[in-house]
């Protein structure tokens, strides 16, 4: 319960979930702020008066004074907030920190209180979103941005917006938020992390990244505009511990669809025309009826496999769950439920066996589940999945184009929140629980993502974005992702690779430290192809397997099955 000691002006946070703070006792909060620090700033200049003290013993009593009235200020005037989070709300703090972090990690941030985005001559002030501890004392750390007559106090639980008689005290979960990616023309200004294009006219754009709070008259811009995929990130997690809608739209249409000073017509169109063509095309698989589909039998398979195929899938069919085949050591065949492993990376050079894997996967997957129980999505910068063009599994045709994978992931990343307020509907806290009460038709299936990219660095930000993104919340509504690629990505974060992706598989790499980057250790520089360490969240030591696959021909005839079927 919220516990409020009017005495001391001491407020105690055990669970504020649904409770408020009374509306006069927090003007009354705000109001000591102020007058606080009013009586701060007079003080310290009677203090300053200590220098003129050999001129005059008036100075040495203002100085006196100063002191006596700022101690008193300190201890009977200045407001007092002590918060005792539980664990959730210990939480939610934390995520707080971690958005106000991620704005002052661009170069520049300013703010502005005009909510007019076209003007030409926007007004904006540089800032720092610092620390404060002059206006009120507290147990936690308070964030304070002073522009024009307007103070900003980022509290744990809410904003105190002041502006000259103005006072707004809202708490997170009633903030109404909008993130935006707009495209400012801006000459002979440039900023170590903004992006620059130019347009037809060959006028020079920056990309900036703009939040606005509707209720709240006040608009933050940054340089770097990437910066607000991690805010969106942790306010979509913010949003699901507090199972309350805090920010609107904030996936996709707002932030992914820039805003411009000066509209690029034709930029707008074609984005227009290609996310139209997705949106008809995943409609109509959507009318597909699948559910006469049958997995292929077990004569599909005539070709002796480094693994035994036919156990595997006379286990896998008595499952409701989809299987992933890691490899054998010693004799021993492993399989990994993905909604146990989360997301799987795959690491290794040309030839390393990597491709060939990644096939042996996807042909298990299909052997084992149907459309009505798995998706797939299929991304390659190579031609070696091609051959899956037309298997009713799949989503769309396999991907090939950065700019089509963009879309696609920006999609999957909405359908991630659609799903996630499906849970918060029905009052479960992942997919395999609401599947176990839901109808069959409602039922979540599972969606897996498989890129194969021969290098990491040929991916945009923007996708390097959208699979921190989905790594991270996918899997509390079955939405994987399985990554094969010779690099491991963002391989200088160390702690991305190993938190985000808990199973990885090193086939031969070229250095020790990209083989210490997945699997934690050295070694896999060294190894024979269709060898490979393993690690996942279940093991502290990588195990040395090898990897199983299917042969070429058999995994032909299940593509010939799913597409005549």
């Amino acid at each position: 319960m919220l516990k409020i000691d009017m005495e001391n002006d001491e407020i105690k946070y055990n669970d504020y979930k649904n409770n408020m703070v009374d509306r006069n006792y927090y003007n009354k909060i705000i109001t000591k702020m102020l007058i606080y620090n009013k009586i701060r700033i007079i003080t310290n200049i009677m203090i300053c008066f200590i220098v003129f003290a050999d001129f005059n013993t008036m100075f040495i009593n203002i100085f006196i004074y100063g002191l006596i009235i700022k101690l008193i200020n300190l201890i009977f005037i200045k407001p007092t907030i002590i918060y005792n989070f539980d664990e959730i709300n210990e939480e939610k703090y934390f995520i707080i920190k971690q958005i106000i972090l991620n704005l002052n990690k661009s170069d520049k941030v300013w703010v502005t209180s005009d909510n007019n985005i076209g003007r030409s001559n926007l007004e904006r002030f540089y800032i720092k979103i610092k620390k404060t501890r002059n206006f009120i004392r507290s147990n936690k750390d308070i964030y304070f941005i002073n522009f024009f007559e307007k103070k900003i106090f980022i509290m744990p639980d809410r904003i105190i917006y002041i502006d000259k008689n103005k006072k707004k005290s809202i708490l997170y979960e009633d903030l109404e938020l909008e993130l935006y990616k707009l495209k400012v023309v801006e000459n002979d200004i440039e900023y170590k992390d903004t992006v620059y294009v130019k347009n037809n006219y060959n006028e020079k754009k920056n990309y900036y990244g703009r939040i606005s709070l509707k209720n709240v008259d006040f608009n933050l811009y940054i340089s770097n505009y990437l910066n607000l995929f991690e805010i969106c990130i942790l306010t979509e997690k913010y949003k699901f511990i507090t199972n309350k809608k805090i920010v609107e739209d904030i996936n996709n249409e707002i932030f992914f669809k820039p805003n411009e000073f000066k509209n690029n017509t034709k930029e707008n169109n074609k984005n227009k025309n290609v996310y139209n063509a997705l949106k008809e095309e995943q409609n109509n698989i959507e009318k597909k009826k699948i559910n006469d589909y049958k997995i292929p039998t077990l004569d599909i398979i005539k070709e002796q496999s480094s693994f035994n195929v036919k156990q595997f899938i006379k286990e896998m069919k008595k499952s409701k769950e989809t299987f992933i085949p890691i490899g054998s050591e010693e004799g021993k065949i492993y399989y990994e439920k993905i909604s146990e492993i989360k997301n799987f990376l795959i690491a290794g050079t040309t030839m390393s066996g990597k491709s060939t894997y990644l096939q042996t996967i996807i042909s298990s997957i299909i052997l084992t589940r149907t459309p009505e129980e798995v998706a797939l999505f299929l991304f390659t910068n190579t031609l070696d999945l091609c051959e899956y063009n037309g298997i009713p599994h799949l989503i769309c045709d396999v991907c090939s184009k950065i700019e089509i994978l963009e879309t696609y992931l920006r999609n999957i990343s909405k359908e991630i929140s659609n799903r996630v307020e499906m849970l918060t509907k029905y009052e479960k806290r992942s997919a395999i629980k609401y599947n176990e009460k839901i109808e069959s038709e409602l039922k979540m299936k599972d969606i897996i993502i498989i890129i194969d990219t021969q290098s990491d660095t040929l991916l945009s930000e923007l996708v390097k974005r959208y699979i921190e993104y989905i790594t991270i919340y996918g899997p509390r509504v079955n939405i994987y992702t399985i990554m094969a690629t010779n690099l491991t990505l963002l391989k200088e974060n160390q702690t991305f690779t190993r938190y985000y992706f808990p199973a990885r598989l090193c086939f031969r790499v070229t250095t020790k430290e990209i083989s210490k980057s997945v699997v934690g250790e050295c070694g896999a520089e060294t190894l024979s192809p269709g060898m490979g360490y393993y690690i996942s969240n279940f093991s502290t030591i990588p195990s040395l397997i090898t990897v199983p696959f299917i042969s070429e021909n058999d995994t032909t005839r299940i593509i010939e099955y799913w597409k005549n079927s």
